[in-house]
């Protein structure tokens, strides 16, 4: 935040009502969206089928699509065959959607708070309020008349 957003709670209030509208966009993607999902990363890479008079022996690769994911814990590429491809793929896209929705989603969450914060901080005057720091007393002596500071 620039040093005048800091102090200035208009333009607080502004930065915090565009965060909120912009939190509301990626709720209602996570709200429309009805399922399925598959998570993982789905990705096609060139493959070999290890036969020697094939043509990926000479270096034209076979497409193998594969999804990598969680299974019970631990880390699984699974085999995608051609006739899943199309919809592995696009579940798998949706997935990713979601994801990045929700992650934007905690990010703005944590900027509001710090909007919040700011904007109350702003706010806040303390009381009581600061006082000009107080001079000393001056002390007279007893019976000269005089202060001790001018002696």
């Amino acid at each position: 935040m620039a040093d005048d957003d800091v102090t200035d709670p208009s333009r607080l209030r502004q930065r915090l009502r565009q965060t909120e509208e912009q939190r509301a966009e990626h709720v209602q993607t996570l709200l429309a969206e009805r399922g399925p999902l598959i998570r993982g990363s789905f990705v096609v890479q060139p493959g070999r089928c290890g036969k020697p008079t094939c043509r990926c022996a000479r270096g034209e690769f076979h497409e193998a699509a594969a999804l990598y994911s969680q299974v019970q814990g631990r880390r699984a590429c699974i085999y995608v065959p051609q006739a899943d491809r199309g919809r592995v793929q696009r579940l798998n896209r949706r997935d990713r959607s979601f994801r990045e929705a929700r992650a934007a989603l905690a990010k703005l969450a944590r900027k509001a708070l710090e909007l919040a914060d700011a904007l109350h901080e702003t706010l806040t005057e303390p009381y009581p309020p600061a006082q000009r720091p107080r001079r000393k007393a001056r002390t007279k002596r007893r019976g000269t008349g005089r202060s001790e500071e001018s002696s």
